[in-house]
């Protein structure tokens, strides 16, 4: 075998993602749009990564689309579709290298290197924590509903229990009785024809 980027670099990578559980499709099978060259007719989340070894390395643009676009149905399939504004918000961020909140994160190599060379956008947001002032008696409100709530499923769970217990006491071991007619979930048997 010759030793080339394809032989190097695209074969190992193919067969490490398959063995992760992503699908190949041969070029031949691609579906592609003409207008942007994006895969059309992927079924799963779709990450790519853009390498250049002449870039800077110290100013790493992740980015997290996964709350744009529309989703539409397809017969039984469902996927997103990115309007055209959607898809130049997307190029002009990534070739501004600037930080969009909630699509885009500028990030050092030593960040990436913490965090265990993850390029998941989502795992370099910030945090936001949104914070609502109630009164101390709109907390107990909230407090004895979430408890009234927790005390019903309990009750709900211990009735279960016991149905189960009941069910599991009831089943015995031996030859079935034709008399007694065929457990409730098997109503075709082997010789009934069906």
């Amino acid at each position: 075998m010759a030793f080339n980027e394809n032989s190097r670099v695209k074969i190992p990578a193919i067969l490490h993602l398959m063995r992760m559980g992503y699908r190949y499709i041969p070029l031949k099978k691609q579906v592609r749009r003409n207008d942007t060259n994006i895969f059309a007719t992927t079924g799963t989340n779709v990450s790519v990564l853009f390498l250049d070894k002449l870039a800077d390395s110290e100013h790493i643009v992740l980015m997290d689309a996964s709350k744009l676009g529309q989703t539409v149905k397809e017969g039984k399939n469902q996927r997103t579709v990115l309007s055209k504004e959607e898809e130049a918000r997307i190029v002009e961020t990534f070739n501004s290298k600037e930080e969009v909140e909630d699509l885009s994160v500028v990030v050092a190599k030593a960040q990436v290197q913490e965090k265990n060379y993850s390029f998941s956008a989502g795992q370099y947001f910030e945090v936001k924590i949104d914070y609502v002032d109630i009164t101390e008696e709109e907390f107990q409100e909230r407090l004895q509903g979430f408890e009234d709530r927790l005390k019903g499923l309990f009750a709900e769970g211990e009735k279960l229990d016991g149905e189960i217990m009941g069910n599991l006491k009831g089943l015995r071991f031996g030859p079935f009785d034709s008399a007694q007619g065929p457990p409730p979930d098997s109503a075709q048997g082997p010789d009934s024809g069906g």
